[in-house]
């Protein structure tokens, strides 16, 4: 079967067969000095025999030809110096030639220039032989999968058009090459992927007439020269034992992450990330088979659009970025673009509009000028025939449509100024001082000296207004971080109308205005677990004894994780009031109530807390699980200390609410608590004083936050 005869290109120089015999022989013998003289002269034979009347060779026949001579004499198998070698067609063409060309693709006008570019980029740009990884990624419905697809297309073209690929990279004659095409379920990599593609393939003159594949089979596509492109579910073993040339991993940051997964007790590992096994598993695969001094000829592409910071799509890229910045290039190829920067621009009005994109301590929002930015380099320009998208939903728009992963978008609480005021109003009104000097110990280095723990000045404070304290502590062992939590009320603050979770009804109601209970959180402590041992509770106990012999603790909860016994012992505890502390289980993992009443706490400007990094990262990175209406953290956090201020933020406010409020919002949490101490004190009848008085000198600290 003969190749079409387009231009003869061939870059190859040309010697006489004199030339070449010289070269031969001189290799031949560096490399093999017993080889004996009747061989030279069958192999000097096989060369006049292939220069023919022109008596002319190219430079690659002759290095094929001593290539396959030298494999003879090395295997002992005289038929590999009749293998074909090398290029078997005229010409190469160009990846757009390839994509656009009705005889190959046929996606002229239907391939956007943008891509276009980058995929001359990838196969003919500077560095393109060093790229083995394509990472595409930003928003949706710019043309990932159909990049990916054209890839994979030309890397088989470029296969096709060589007398044996697994001979020129290394494999053994016959061996087969896969192209593996992978994403969450099987289901989708045989529709969204194997199924386009082979339709493009099916509509191919070339591949049709010249490379074709076996029609009688439908769940893969098996070309000659033993080269298969395959569907695979997203396991990282499903391509075990496969020589897997290139591919397209797809929906990377929608695989699973899972924490402490089964298989931990026989790895060690305490997270299985499915995306980083998926791709390390398929890389060395490739690496395995075909890398030859560092370079692999195929390339793996990364697809993804945005989910959220530091999703493996965004590693990727950030890896790229660092490898670039440290020598100078990277073996991985980034393309990441809003859904409008791969549009043709006839397809777009041309107007704009301006949104700024918030961070972790800000929240996104749309601007009518670059004078109203905080930050300007946050700031993007958007097609005005997008302004509805981002006014339903600004930060899922962000993240879809524009492909910037940002915190915001399905986050519990969005308003994330309102998290960072709250602790940089602790941080001014207490000289950047909390009850404990510092955030995260490990408690077993301070036994027999847990005083040094505590901030003295700050506790003399405590000591000097003569509050009741509320204490909230979520309990580990080992592996996790445990946390305390102290705080007070911090007196009324006259709000607006509001809706907070009710656990009757399951559902947000509204909640008129007035009076509402403020609280300052004086204490955050991280409980670090050690290294080769178990949290020490009665150790946490001994610090609650302490605190409790000087400032008067009124009520302390406890998750239900291994509490059992440090509540017991709290029982027994009287405080500087000569009552018995009030303490019960508060598990913040059964129900929304507590983190919905921190939220509106927050909304409010009701409560402040240690300026603590770690606590308002995990403020910031909480999510609500809509079918289980339960508050979660992402794989790979935490939410330990957030626990604890949402447990003492719950239990302030329901002792200080009024009888209706504590009603309509179903706050039966202290009725179940023991004491007999009656549930609610009287309301002081006038309000206490503002925050704006001198600090760590007043008798009581009131919540007015600006």
């Amino acid at each position: 079967m003969s190749l079409p005869c387009n231009n003869l290109i061939v870059d190859d120089a040309i010697i006489t067969v004199d030339e070449a015999v010289e070269l031969a022989i001189d290799l031949a013998v560096e490399r093999f000095p017993d080889i004996q003289d009747y061989i030279l002269r069958d192999f000097v034979s096989l060369l006049t025999y292939m220069a023919g009347e022109r008596r002319e060779i190219s430079l690659t026949e002759l290095h094929d030809t001593i290539d396959n001579f030298s494999r003879a004499l090395a295997e002992g198998d005289a038929r590999l110096l009749a293998q074909p070698r090398g290029i078997r067609v005229r010409r190469v063409v160009d990846v757009q030639e390839f994509a656009e060309s009705k005889f190959y693709m046929g996606q002229r006008g239907h391939v956007r220039p943008r891509i276009m570019e980058e995929l001359w980029r990838l196969f003919h740009g500077e560095f393109h032989e060093d790229r083995l990884e394509v990472v595409l990624g930003g928003g949706i419905g710019w043309g990932k999968s159909f990049m990916a697809e054209m890839g994979i297309g030309y890397m088989l073209y470029r296969l096709s058009c060589y007398h044996s690929p697994q001979i020129e990279f290394g494999l053994a004659p016959g061996s087969s090459m896969y192209f593996i095409m992978q994403s969450i379920k099987l289901e989708l990599a045989q529709k969204v992927l194997f199924g386009q593609f082979g339709q493009m393939i099916r509509r191919s003159e070339y591949f049709s007439r010249y490379f074709p594949f076996d029609t009688r089979m439908s769940s893969e596509l098996r070309f000659p020269n033993a080269i298969t492109i395959m569907p695979l579910s997203s396991s990282d073993t499903s391509a075990l034992g496969l020589n897997v040339f290139g591919g397209i991993l797809d929906e990377l940051n929608f695989m699973s992450r899972i924490l402490k997964p089964s298989s931990s007790r026989y790895t060690g590992d305490t997270e299985y990330d499915q995306a980083e096994k998926l791709h390390a598993a398929i890389i060395r695969r490739m690496k395995s088979r075909f890398q030859v001094r560092g370079r692999v000829p195929g390339k793996l592409f990364l697809i993804s659009s945005a989910n959220y910071p530091d999703d493996f799509i965004d590693r990727r890229i950030k890896e790229a970025e660092r490898d670039a910045a440290e020598t100078g290039r990277s073996n991985i190829f980034v393309v990441r673009m809003a859904q409008w920067e791969s549009l043709p621009e006839d397809r777009l009005s041309g107007e704009k509009f301006l949104v700024e994109v918030g961070d972790s301590t800000r929240s996104s929002r749309i601007i009518d000028s670059m004078e109203e930015a905080v930050e300007p380099d946050a700031v993007i320009s958007i097609p005005l025939d997008y302004l509805s998208d981002f006014r339903r939903d600004l930060e899922a728009a962000i993240r879809d449509l524009a492909g910037i992963p940002i915190g915001g978008a399905g986050a519990f609480i969005r308003n994330r100024e309102s998290i960072e005021s709250a602790g940089v109003s602790h941080e001014k009104l207490f000289d950047g001082k909390q009850l404990f000097k510092h955030p995260a110990v490990e408690l077993s280095r301070f036994e027999g000296n847990l005083s040094s723990l505590i901030d003295r000045s700050y506790f003399d404070y405590l000591i000097n207004i003569n509050e009741n304290f509320f204490i909230h502590i979520d309990l580990a062992l080992s592996n996790d971080s445990g946390g305390v939590g102290i705080g007070r009320f911090g007196g009324y603050k006259d709000v607006g109308m509001s809706f907070n979770w009710d656990a009757e009804s399951g559902k947000y109601i509204q909640v008129p205005a007035g009076l509402q209970p403020s609280v300052i959180v004086d204490g955050i402590l991280e409980i670090l677990p050690p290294r080769v041992d178990e949290i020490n509770i009665n150790t946490i106990g001994d610090l609650i004894e302490l605190l409790n012999s000087r400032i008067c603790i009124e009520v302390l909860t406890a998750d239900s994780f291994q509490s059992a016994a440090l509540l017991q012992r709290v029982r027994r505890f009287r405080n500087l009031s000569g009552k018995y502390i009030r303490s019960g289980i508060l598990s913040i993992d059964r129900t929304i109530i507590p983190y919905a009443e921190l939220k509106q706490a927050l909304r409010d400007g009701r409560l402040i807390y240690p300026n603590v990094p770690k606590l308002k990262k995990e403020l910031r990175e909480l999510s609500l699980d809509e079918r289980t209406k339960h508050i979660d953290h992402p794989v790979g956090g935490s939410k330990d200390l957030s626990d604890c201020v949402g447990g003492v933020t719950y239990t302030v406010t329901s002792r200080y609410a009024n009888k209706d409020l504590r009603k309509s919002l179903s706050r039966k949490l202290l009725a179940g608590i023991d004491s007999k101490q009656e549930d609610s004190p009287e309301q002081p009848a006038e309000l206490p004083p503002s925050v704006n008085q001198p600090q760590l000198s007043r008798r009581r600290v009131s919540m007015r936050v600006h």
